[in-house]
Order: structure tokens, then sequence, then C-alpha cells
């Protein structure tokens, strides 16, 4: 998958997470980056269920603005691309459980990736719902 530089605000070395007590298991705890504080998600963990992020080397993507920015961190960062098409809609199948959060296909000869909307995760009901359900 792909995520559009312009929803990065900056990639970081994952910052030692307070874990939050009565949180989903998906939210690793919030972080302090530069005097700021840090929400970071297991982006892999909270899309499929999987554990994504296992150690200290792996990356944070840094969303937001201001006062409000989440990390998502992810187990690998490829490489940044530039492609020299659109985002054009979204043509390739994609999981269910990803429509809500891709925007479009990136294509480059005959390979296409998903190309995920940080900001429409990080609006969306389900991330916004992390505290476990009581």
């Amino acid at each position: 998958m792909l995520v559009p530089a312009v929803d990065i605000n900056e990639v970081i070395d994952a910052p030692s997470c307070t874990r939050v007590p009565g949180t989903q298991e998906w939210f690793l705890g919030l972080g302090n980056l530069r005097g700021q504080v840090l929400a970071v998600t297991d982006l892999s963990r909270f899309l499929f269920g999987v554990r994504g992020f296992r150690s200290a080397e792996h990356r944070v993507l840094v969303h937001g603005r201001g006062e409000t920015i989440v990390g998502f961190a992810v187990g690998e960062l490829r490489a940044l691309r530039q492609f020299t098409s659109d985002i054009e809609d979204s043509t390739v199948t994609v999981n269910e459980v990803l429509k809500p959060y891709v925007k479009g296909v990136a294509v480059q000869g005959e390979q296409s990736w998903p190309v995920l909307s940080l900001q429409a995760i990080a609006a969306s009901d389900a991330f916004l719902q992390v505290t476990l359900e009581q």
C-alpha cells in the first residue's frame, strides 16, 4: 500500500510509548515528540488485526496538524516513490476492511497499489473508539 507524502508530516523512529489501560490492542500508547504528546497506533493491527509493529527499529508516520497529531507505526517502510500519473478511482480489488480508507489506486506500468488516506483513518469512528467497550 502507499501513503501520499502530503499525508505525512514526518517519519520518525518509534518513540518509547506509555501504554494506556483500557484501550484497544492496536493503540500502542502515548509517546513524546519534541515535547508534544503523540498517540501511537499499530497501523497493521488496526486495519487487519495482525500485529505489525514489533520493535523500536520500526518507523512511525506522523500525521496531523497543530496540536492534533497521530503516529502510525508501520512494520516496513520501503521507499519514497514518485508517480507520473494521478491517483485513479479504485479499480483494484480491495479488502472490505480497507475500502473506507482507500482513496484510489496509483498505477505505474502494469503494477497498481491501493493508496491509503491517513486522514480517513484518523477521522473514522473505528479509530476514534480507542477505549475498550465496558
